[in-house]
């Protein structure tokens, strides 16, 4: 069982107050999520289907769904459509194949316009832009369509209501004084009204896609629409709270993040927890993670694979994808060190003190290295001292502290050669880090 709440201030980690069961959300508000029982490790919390699927879903009509997306752009917008048709149909692939390999193309195919490239400066908003436009055309084909295959509604207005109730910023300040809103915010609502601009550029004239875009960008003259600047809000939803595949849900979405959480999302529901729901094949299972006591707050990472990684790619991947800086415990997280010092940073993220085992440029001794003798009970063995990274974005912000030597280590150290080497490590650190994000980035992998 589970209760939403509201934060009374900007930090997800402040005060917060109760919300009844029915009550209406506000867009721009922050909420989460809290335990109203606890949960020992494995229990399922809850099971649920998500509202709307803004992408090309894997069904057994996605095929025929995928075109009706792809007709929502100019024939121009895709690149090697023709060709992968012509290789699908040579190769002989069955429906299934057919249908990863036509969402696949989808968003790797969408051509940008080299002038909006330009102004995006990771190859993951990239990515994300594209996620976008298809989220746009695939929300145009279900508002157009109205009914599933069942006769039932898609996007009725309840559906529509609960969509705009998740959390985004406000529209009302997009086009006029922002100076309230942070850094994150304002580049979310750039992107999104960059994605509605690429939008009107890449959509067909003849398209419900381009009838949303007009819908849009005439909100403030037209009054026959209840959802004013639908698509850019819509967009703005889509970034801060869709799960993969463009999944939107209800309850799901208002899990914050932590890069500590106590719970995981699955997919697939057995039907243990009684839900109904649970038979469909489209449904997400939230477990705890952990033992989470009444009254704790619910969270997940949003990291994916980057949940391994350390603060700083942590916290790019996060401003990139959700537009938020993170200030979960992890993230700011203070421990004792023995000394009852406190000794700020993450600790996965320590490496062989520079003091206490100096480099030979680049390289650390082998010993050092693979640390064979780490869970040795052996008092006489080898032993590694670690130095834990105070947390900065660039290598100019951060140090190291190793609590073995109580000795700290500066980028960019005042003094002795040997001063300076040790510093190094921190440079090194860091391009090593970026390597990681860029690559991890262009994958399209973890976020």
């Amino acid at each position: 069982m589970t209760e939403v709440r509201e934060f009374l201030t900007n930090q997800l980690n402040g005060s917060c107050k109760s919300i009844p069961p029915n009550a209406v959300f506000r867009h721009d508000h922050q909420y989460g999520l809290f335990a109203s029982k606890s949960y020992e490790e494995g229990d399922i919390i809850f099971e649920e289907s998500p509202l709307v699927i803004l992408s090309p879903s894997l069904t057994t009509s996605s095929l025929e769904s995928s075109e009706k997306i792809k007709r929502q752009f100019l024939k121009s917008s895709f690149a090697s459509s023709n060709k992968e048709a012509k290789k699908t149909k040579a190769t002989g692939k069955d429906d299934e194949e057919k249908v990863h390999s036509t969402q696949s193309s989808l968003l790797r195919d969408l051509i940008i316009p080299s002038a909006t490239k330009s102004q995006l400066a990771y190859e993951a908003q990239i990515h994300k832009l594209r996620g976008m436009l298809l989220a746009a055309a695939s929300y145009a084909v279900l508002d157009q369509n109205r009914k599933s295959e069942d006769g039932n509604a898609i996007l009725t207005t309840e559906t529509k209501q609960k969509i705009f109730e998740l959390y985004h910023p406000p529209v009302s300040n997009s086009g006029g004084d922002d100076g309230d809103l942070d850094d994150e915010t304002k580049n979310a609502i750039k992107l999104a009204q960059l994605a509605v601009q690429t939008c009107n550029e890449l959509s067909d004239p003849q398209s419900n896609l381009r009838a949303l875009v007009d819908r849009n960008n005439n909100a403030d003259a037209d009054h026959s629409n209840s959802i004013k600047h639908e698509l850019l809000r819509l967009l703005l939803v889509y970034s801060c709270n869709a799960f993969e595949g463009g999944r939107i849900y209800h309850k799901l979405s208002r899990v914050n993040h932590s890069c500590n959480p106590n719970s995981v999302v699955s997919a697939g529901g057995d039907g243990s927890s009684g839900n109904d729901s649970s038979k469909s094949q489209d449904i997400s299972v939230l477990r705890a993670a952990c033992r989470i006591e009444v009254g704790e707050e619910i969270t997940i990472s949003y990291l994916g694979k980057y949940l391994y990684a350390g603060f700083p790619i942590r916290q790019k991947n996060l401003t990139v994808n959700k537009h938020f800086n993170c200030q979960c415990d992890r993230c700011i997280n203070a421990t004792e060190a023995e000394d009852d010092k406190k000794t700020r940073g993450d600790l996965a993220s320590r490496i062989p003190c520079p003091i206490c085992h100096p480099r030979t440029g680049r390289f650390l001794d082998e010993d050092v290295m693979f640390d064979d003798d780490a869970d040795s009970d052996d008092p006489h063995a080898f032993k590694v001292c670690y130095a834990v990274p105070q947390n900065g974005m660039t290598a100019e912000e951060r140090n190291l502290y190793c609590p073995s030597c109580k000795g700290t280590t500066f980028a960019n150290p005042d003094g002795s050669i040997r001063k300076k080497k040790e510093g190094m490590s921190i440079k090194y650190m860091h391009v090593a880090e970026e390597k990681v994000y860029e690559r991890l980035a262009g994958n399209g992998t973890g976020g």
